[in-house]
């Protein structure tokens, strides 16, 4: 009988279409920052590309990068991280244009992000011919996590489109307290993966290129408001005039930050 991780590493074995992308979610502090460094540390021959915010809050061993400048860093293992700057778009470009072939795309959100607006970037755009989003991943920390969080519509939405809850930190709780937050989540997400760790130390395979998300089940209403008249073009990536006015109208899925309390700097 195969185990889990038996047969996550066979998934990652079958070739699929297009990109596999992995968006990690999860509040501050959740052990975002440290799945990344984990991801881009991997000694498994993978060549991952990690999209963040910010390079100053990534801190990359400096023996494992062999080339960097303003907006990417290059490892020796094949991986590397860009910012998004921005523009999640120019930046997966930035990606995919580059001769060297990436196996899996990491996309990290704000501590504070709903995960639904980056996703729909990858399902209603030019990039839904050249990705296939693959998962999204919902870091918990289980050492400050109120249930009183699930209030928090911010919360709720990081928890309900996670394909996959990692419960982080559970060294620093008891166990009877990481079962009762996983008896919440598992109501409020049936068939969510959930997974427990510490110090972000997930097996790589559980994670990337998983095949979890059904873009079925949550995105058929938000495509409507979506036009993809520009699908029947050429989706060469090395041809296209990058100048993009990407305007997504994705404002309007934040405005429940405000509503919970949250303010950004």
């Amino acid at each position: 009988m195969q185990t889990v991780e038996s047969q996550a590493i066979n998934t990652m074995s079958v070739p699929k279409k297009g990109l596999p992308v992995t968006i990690i979610t999860g509040f501050l502090g959740s052990g975002k920052t440290t799945l990344l460094n984990h991801i881009l540390s991997n000694q498994q021959g993978l060549k991952t590309a990690v999209l963040v915010n910010e390079f100053g809050e990534i801190g990359i061993d400096s023996e494992l990068i062999i080339s960097s400048d303003d907006s990417m860093v290059e490892l020796n293992n094949g991986c590397i991280c860009c910012t998004i700057n921005e523009d999640l778009i120019q930046a997966v470009y930035k990606v995919l244009e580059r001769p060297e072939k990436i196996d899996y795309l990491v996309v990290e959100t704000t501590g504070l992000a709903d995960p639904l607006p980056v996703a729909l970037t990858f399902l209603g755009t030019e990039l839904r011919e050249m990705t296939r989003l693959d998962s999204i991943v919902t870091m918990v920390d289980c050492a400050n996590f109120s249930l009183d969080l699930f209030n928090s519509q911010a919360a709720l939405s990081q928890i309900t489109y996670g394909d996959i809850i990692v419960l982080n930190k559970t060294d620093l709780v008891d166990e009877g307290d990481v079962d009762s937050l996983e008896i919440r989540i598992r109501d409020m997400k049936q068939g969510a993966r959930i997974l427990r760790t510490s110090k972000s130390q997930v097996p790589l395979p559980l994670i990337l290129s998983v095949g979890l998300f059904e873009s079925d089940k949550y995105f058929d209403t938000e495509e409507e408001h979506h036009d993809h008249d520009h699908h029947d073009h050429d989706h060469d990536h090395c041809d296209h005039d990058h100048d993009h006015d990407h305007d997504h109208d994705h404002h309007d899925h934040s405005n429940h930050l405000e509503v919970d309390g949250f303010t950004s700097i």
